[in-house]
């Protein structure tokens, strides 16, 4: 069976500031990599606004309400508005199936 965190996640590697042809120095501990839930909790606790770009073509712009087990809620409201509850247009319920990917909006990079 297919884990459906693996569809919604996308990682960031650190710039390694090595030379050329240097090999990468190795870690005593290897490090577990963080569930895609845990890094789409954290944003929603932070209220980051974010795009949502569905594996139909579809895109929504809002912030994460709730992550659950398998789908995430999101509060829809425009590109520029803070969350606020008269800012909300919709409330978004989504299968981490249906999700390409999550993004933070560019001017919150």
């Amino acid at each position: 069976m297919e884990d459906p965190d693996r569809a919604v996640s996308s990682g960031q590697l650190p710039c390694s500031v090595t030379r050329p042809g240097a090999a990468p120095a190795r870690s005593r501990h290897r490090r577990t990599p963080v569930p895609p839930r845990t890094r789409l909790r954290e944003l929603a606790r932070r209220r980051e606004p974010v795009r949502v770009e569905l594996v139909d073509g579809n895109a929504v712009t809002g912030t994460i309400e709730a992550v659950g087990s398998d789908y995430l809620e999101l509060a829809e409201h425009e590109v520029g508005e803070a969350w606020r509850e008269a800012a909300v247009k919709a409330h978004r319920f989504a299968a981490f199936a249906a999700i390409a990917f999550v993004s933070l909006l560019p001017d919150r990079r």
